[in-house]
C-alpha cells in the first residue's frame, strides 16, 4: 500500500479488494463481466438498439404538444438573426 499527499490527507492506493489481484494494482475482472454478460444487467445508451413504439401518448397530450412546437417555430422564425457580423472566411486563415 504506497501513501501520497499532506501526512493530513494521505491518498492511499490499493488493489480492489473484492477482485482477484493480478499483478500491483491490477485486478482480474472477468468474474464480474460473465455474470453482467448472464444476466444483461446494463442499460443500453448509444441508441443502436429498437426500443419499441414506446407507452401510448393520449390525445389530448399529443395536441397540446404539437401546438406548442408549431408556437416554437413561429417563435424563431419571427426572430431576427443573432449574429450581424459576416461570416469568417475561413481560407482566409493561416
Amino acid at each position: 500500500m504506497e501513501k501520497f499527499g499532506a501526512p493530513a490527507n494521505p491518498i492511499i492506493l490499493e488493489p480492489m479488494s473484492k477482485f482477484p489481484l493480478v499483478r500491483d494494482l491490477f485486478v482480474n475482472r472477468q468474474r464480474l463481466f460473465k455474470r453482467l454478460k448472464k444476466t444483461k444487467c446494463w442499460v443500453p445508451i448509444d441508441g443502436t438498439y429498437d426500443l419499441g413504439p414506446g407507452p401510448p401518448i393520449p390525445q389530448e397530450l399529443r395536441t397540446s404538444a404539437t401546438r406548442s412546437r408549431a408556437a416554437s417555430v413561429a417563435a424563431a422564425a419571427s426572430r431576427p438573426a443573432r449574429s450581424t457580423r459576416p461570416p469568417i472566411n475561413s481560407s482566409a486563415l493561416p
